[in-house]
């Protein structure tokens, strides 16, 4: 019972509103094995690291909390990453932001029974459920209609996820062997601006995901601060493109284009809509190949995706999604 078997990850950035929920869902878990929460404050200004504080005190062999003076993720969100991973001392690592939260307190137990019986799997996930900013919950879930519970392999999983651009587990989910998350090259970690994705990519290319059929967290979805948000606007949202073309283009370097068949189209989907932002990013070769790999609906949607037309139509999916959840 002494080594620390499972380290949490757990960031918080201005979620006063909801750590609290949080943290209990973290601290309650029953297990056989020692767990560590490293929550990590990025200087918050609403008051998150006082109840993280509270916490801290009553949890004092569980929570291992990090208070940032300034703003690191403004920085480069790398520096936050850098700042859990440094402290973690587990051989698996489990994530949950601030703003969300586990529903099932032996989560960490099933997670870390089915990796250590299955060798072969890197990265166990689950069903996730959507929940409003209140924290009422809804009957949507975030589960793949693809695959059924068990094992996934790996190729074949991104192979579909650059075919269907659907991630289809939530961070929430995430349980990684720590050989696994620690093996991802620096340059995939760099060039992509959140860490899911390259996190599922990248256990997949190491082995087999599993994927368990419960619901053992939950998902805020339009809370303030959230990522679906901040996608309302548009800088912020060419910016997620932009980088999303720079992670995968060093993923097929890392892995020597083993899959570059597969995700090709994806990144020129996403250069076009680069394009009519700034044209003078592509020569005129490059743009004859971008636009050849498209069909005709696909150059329709990256020549308005960020004009101000296309704008006002991701800020009113995102108010519909916010009416549908009644948020």
């Amino acid at each position: 019972m002494d080594h620390i078997k499972v380290s949490v990850s757990c960031t918080v950035y201005n979620q006063k509103r909801y750590v609290r929920k949080c943290l209990d869902g973290l601290v309650n878990q029953k297990t056989d094995f020692r767990y560590e929460v490293i929550v990590h404050d990025d200087a918050s200004p609403d008051g998150s690291a006082g109840i993280i504080r509270e916490y801290e005190n009553r949890y004092p062999q569980i929570i291992k909390a990090v208070y940032q003076p300034q703003n690191r993720y403004s920085v480069n969100p790398v520096l936050v990453q850098d700042a859990v991973y440094s402290r973690v001392q587990g051989d698996y690592v489990a994530f949950c932001e601030g703003d969300d939260y586990w529903c099932d307190d032996y989560k960490l137990q099933k997670q870390y029974d089915l990796l250590q019986s299955h060798p072969d799997c890197g990265l166990c996930v689950h069903k996730v459920r959507k929940v409003k900013a209140d924290g009422t919950e809804t009957e949507y879930m975030i589960a793949p209609g693809r695959f059924e519970p068990g094992i996934i392999d790996g190729n074949r999983y991104i192979r579909e996820l650059f075919g269907s651009h659907n991630q289809e587990f939530q961070t929430s989910s995430y349980f990684i062997r720590k050989d696994v998350l620690f093996s991802m090259p620096q340059s995939i970690r760099d060039a992509y601006f959140v860490g899911d994705i390259p996190l599922l990519l990248w256990a997949s290319v190491k082995g087999s995901l599993y994927y368990l059929g419960d619901i053992c967290s939950c998902y805020r979805v339009l809370s303030a601060g959230s990522t679906n948000e901040a996608l309302k606007n548009r800088e912020y949202a060419i910016m997620r493109v932009k980088t999303s073309v720079d992670g995968n283009l060093a993923f097929n370097r890392a892995t020597e284009g083993a899959y570059w068949d597969d995700m090709k189209h994806d990144i020129m989907r996403k250069k076009a809509q680069l394009y009519y932002v700034d044209k003078k990013m592509f020569t005129k070769e490059e743009a004859e190949e971008i636009f050849s790999a498209l069909s005709l609906k696909e150059r329709l949607i990256a020549a308005v995706k960020f004009t101000k037309a296309g704008n006002f139509l991701r800020n009113i999916r995102q108010d519909i999604l916010r009416t549908i959840l009644r948020i």
